[in-house]
């Protein structure tokens, strides 16, 4: 029988694991002393096979590879083990290694070779167990070969997940591809999710990611528990509608699916698409409710905003609250622009801002001001304390506190204390005082007294085409004019008018834009000329009755 004396390659071991820091070879350099049975050194050629074992004697068997020509001079030999068969460094995962090693149709050499530290250089691009040094290359730890591709650094942590990395302390992966990037106590459990860590403080801890693809960037005590969701950082916030997503801040909830709070204290975006910006106590409960930030603002209507402010709620559909304190948009579509406790409650709704404003008919507008109301459809408050009650009324109410309501269905109402103008175009105006001074209305010089009276413009520098006017002619339409009493559909019965329609005035005369309206002007004209003909009449009457009285008077002073 051959006896052989086997002997590690100490030196060109050394050697192949320098350069393993970059990429370690799967071989060893393996010499030894072959000799025969009476302990002479040999000089042949021989077969050798060469298995790594777990055991002494037994075993399995981790690696094996045949050399089929040997050369043995003076009985030392020189092979290289993984010539033919590379060696993996996971065979050297277990301190507890046995080389045997078969020479031709001999049984296997006893006893087998125990390896020392020397082959475990094979893992240098592996760590196990390593408490200290820089590792600048990749790291891949395999400590359960039942469950593929796991990575762990640090103490106390769970790795459970299949392809799971987990660095930092006291920290658990265990949804398939999960990861922790550090800080300490956080749980990346749902598939592909990710807690990133912190910066290796305390604020790192207590963060579970627990929904497919969920995400935690960092902070502490952190929940992202749907599909695709993500915590950035901050403290305590919750991410738990599918694609939800909180950025920072603290106690922040996104529990609507496409949720959003990008950061601030205690918000919430339950609804679907939802947003809040930041600020406190912030809510957008319905379908792409948006709150820009705040203090205890709500959005809870589908399309509704509330910008920013404080105390501000939009409650129905596309409902609006720009800014402001305490404002309420709770009709559909409606808006209020800012200012303090002021309401939009109709449809279309709008309150400009002010305080405590309410428009409340459909269509209706506030423009601004004080305590004013626009409670008809389409109506129109502004000022203070105006009341635009019935449909399409507008009103405007002056600096005094007290009540000024519409009367009537589309009417226009000012309280004007100090006096009003209205412009109208090229020039010409329309101005009004309580001073008792007559006021120019026109470019053209028409005025309003203060009693209430219409004065015409009538100044000949601003008329022309004049022509003569037939008084006979006009008296004889005007004997055709149909006069009446009557009275105004929009008022009572017992008040009443007289005088022609404007059918008949316009159908005879031709007088005025149309047959809609009389102008005033146009019957004093009317009434002149008629005067002006019956007093040509009347002295043609006189004329002819003084001519008779001198023919009677001579006729009885000749009957004497």
């Amino acid at each position: 029988m051959k006896k052989a004396t086997f002997l590690l390659a100490l030196i060109a071991l050394v050697f192949w694991a320098t350069n393993a820091i970059a990429d370690a070879p799967q071989m060893i350099n393996y010499q030894g002393e072959l000799t025969d049975g009476t302990g002479v050194a040999l000089d042949t050629t021989v077969s050798m096979e060469f298995a790594i074992y777990d055991d002494s004697t037994g075993g399995v068997v981790w690696w094996a590879e045949v050399h089929p020509s040997v050369m043995v001079t003076g009985g030392m030999f020189n092979i290289v083990l993984g010539e033919f068969m590379p060696i993996d460094d996971s065979v050297f995962v277990n301190a507890d290694r046995w080389l045997g090693i078969t020479v031709g149709g001999d049984p296997e050499i006893s006893p087998r070779t125990h390896f020392v530290s020397v082959p475990y250089a094979f893992r240098v691009s592996t760590v196990d167990g390593s408490t200290g040094g820089i590792i600048s290359g990749d790291v891949s730890i395999q400590s359960d070969l039942s469950v593929s591709g796991k990575a762990t650094i640090g103490p106390g942590h769970t790795n459970s997940g299949e392809n799971a990395f987990v660095a930092g302390e006291n920290n658990t992966a265990s949804g398939n591809g999960s990861a922790v990037g550090g800080g300490g106590y956080n749980e990346a459990l749902g598939p592909y999710s990710v807690v990133c860590g912190g910066g290796g403080h305390i604020a790192s801890e207590g963060n579970v990611a627990s929904g497919y693809n969920s995400t935690i960037g960092g902070g502490a005590f952190h929940t992202a528990s749907s599909s695709y969701s993500t915590v950035g950082g901050g403290a305590e916030n919750t991410a738990s509608g599918m694609r939800s997503t909180v950025g920072g801040g603290s106690v922040n909830s996104a529990s609507g699916e496409e949720a959003t709070v990008a950061g601030g204290t205690i918000n919430s975006a339950s609804g679907y698409g939802a947003f809040v910006g930041g600020g406190v106590y912030n809510s957008a409960s319905e379908w792409a409710a948006t709150v820009g930030g705040g203090y205890l603002d709500s959005a809870s209507g589908d399309y509704s905003t509330v910008g920013g402010g404080g105390y501000n709620t939009a409650s129905e559909y596309q409902s609006t609250v720009s800014g402001g304190w305490g404002n309420t948009a709770s009709g559909d579509a409606s808006a209020v622009g800012g200012g303090n406790d002021n309401t939009a409650s109709g449809y279309a709704t709008t309150v400009t801002g002010g305080y405590g404003n309410a428009a409340s008919g459909d269509y209706s507008i506030v423009c601004g001001g004080r305590s004013n109301e626009a409670t008809g459809q389409f109506s129109f408050a502004g000022g203070r304390r105006a009341k635009a009650i019935h449909n399409g009324a507008f009103v405007w109410g002056s600096y005094t506190n007290s009540d000024f309501s519409s009367q009537r269905t589309e009417q226009f109402r000012v309280r004007a204390d100090g006096g009003a103008r209205f412009d109208i175009n090229n020039g010409r105006w329309l101005q009004i005082y309580d001073d008792g001074v007559d006021v120019i209305t026109t470019s053209m010089g028409a005025h309003l007294t203060v009693g209430g009276v219409w004065t015409n413009a009538s100044d000949r520098n601003l008329k022309e085409n004049f022509c003569r006017v037939d008084g006979k002619e006009v008296l004889d339409k005007i004997a055709r004019l149909s006069i009446t009493r009557w009275n105004y559909k929009s008022e009572n019965d017992d008040i009443t008018h007289m005088g022609p329609v404007a059918q008949d005035f316009y159908s005879l005369f031709g007088l005025g834009g149309d047959d809609k309206s009389i102008a005033s002007l146009d019957e004093a004209g009317v009434a002149l000329v008629a005067i002006q003909a019956l007093n040509e009449k009347n002295q043609e009457l006189e004329t002819e009755v003084a001519e008779l009285k001198a023919m009677v008077e001579q006729l009885l002073d000749q009957n004497k």
